[in-house]
């Protein structure tokens, strides 16, 4: 299988840095590009081949919903994966219907990231246990 292209969208840079060293530390996975609003990642991912999407809800200039609204209609293929604190069920099942392939809490464990990323390449979807 070739390099797993991964984007990362949030806000606050010292999350998405340490996000993406993570990442780019995973065999198979590289990130190709982070944005730090919804405005920038719709911008660079139209330049970009990118097979997963990190995405986090509460960004400036377009938030994670806006941008899986307008993802979701331009990249059916795109797989995008929810990172966020919030743990609000009704948020989680909003998301789903949307089209999001997966929810994971910034309160998991960093091994867990890679996990979801295989599982939303190659399943289409990830489930945690909590």
């Amino acid at each position: 299988m070739e390099q797993i292209r991964i984007a990362i969208a949030d806000d606050h840079k010292l999350f998405s840095a340490a996000l993406a060293s993570l990442i780019n530390q995973l065999t198979g996975m590289e990130v190709v590009f982070v944005a730090a609003d919804g405005e920038t990642l719709i911008k660079e991912i139209e330049t970009k081949d990118i097979d997963v999407l990190l995405l986090d809800i509460n960004m400036p200039n377009l938030n994670g919903i806006e941008a899986t609204k307008i993802l979701r209609n331009k990249y059916p293929d795109l797989k995008i994966i929810i990172i966020s604190m919030y743990e609000n069920k009704n948020l989680i099942y909003t998301l789903v219907e949307l089209g999001v392939n997966a929810y994971l809490l910034k309160t998991g464990e960093p091994e867990e990231v890679g996990r979801c990323i295989h599982s939303v390449v190659m399943e289409g979807y990830f489930l945690n246990d909590r």
